[in-house]
């Protein structure tokens, strides 16, 4: 069996095969989150990796107010690397309620971001304030644990020196991530 097949069907199996569960999140209750990318970019040739987690309060049953941490570290084939720390805060609004098994969302946070640039010829350092608009999917496998897709958008402007030299890094980054969520 060709193995790149069985890949998109490991995936769907547990949206096709699982149990009807609907969302049971009510204003008060706490969500726990991790999630994780990786991707490759052969023309580049470059790779991407992206781990993060989330805890957030719901202060209504469609209104979560949310901390997140993420850390993505980027190489190429050069020894060229780029690593991004965010830490960040913000809210989600849930745009569907109680009743659904999918979950659509839109959200923003502020992230403090911290940059670390290395290269053979150079190694940059900094810090500076970037925007994370995104938006996504929750699909409830049971009404306290949903699988999250979400799409994100990283914009903003973080200053970088070697100790010598001061510059600003313009940041633009687009990931499409995937989650596991608990809601407590």
């Amino acid at each position: 069996m060709n193995v790149s097949r069985l890949v998109p069907l490991l995936l769907a199996a547990p949206f096709l095969f699982s149990a009807p569960a609907y969302a049971q999140i009510k204003a008060g209750d706490t969500e726990i989150g991790v999630f994780g990318i990786i991707s490759s970019d052969n023309e580049a040739e470059s790779s991407s990796t992206t781990i993060g987690g989330t805890f957030g309060h719901f202060m209504t049953d469609n209104l979560e107010v949310k901390g997140s941490m993420s850390l993505t570290g980027t190489s190429d084939e050069a020894g060229n690397g780029t690593t991004f720390m965010l830490f960040g805060g913000g809210a989600d609004l849930a745009l569907g309620g109680a009743e659904n098994k999918f979950v659509p969302y839109v959200g923003a946070l502020m992230n403090l971001t911290l940059l670390t640039i290395t290269s053979d010829a150079y190694d940059l350092t900094g810090a500076g304030v970037t925007i994370d608009l995104h938006g996504g999917v929750k699909f409830f496998m049971t009404e306290r644990a949903a699988v999250d897709l979400q799409l994100r958008q990283i914009s903003g402007t973080v200053t970088v020196s070697d100790g010598a030299y001061e510059y600003d890094q313009d940041i633009n980054r687009t990931e499409f991530l995937v989650g596991i969520n608990v809601y407590i």
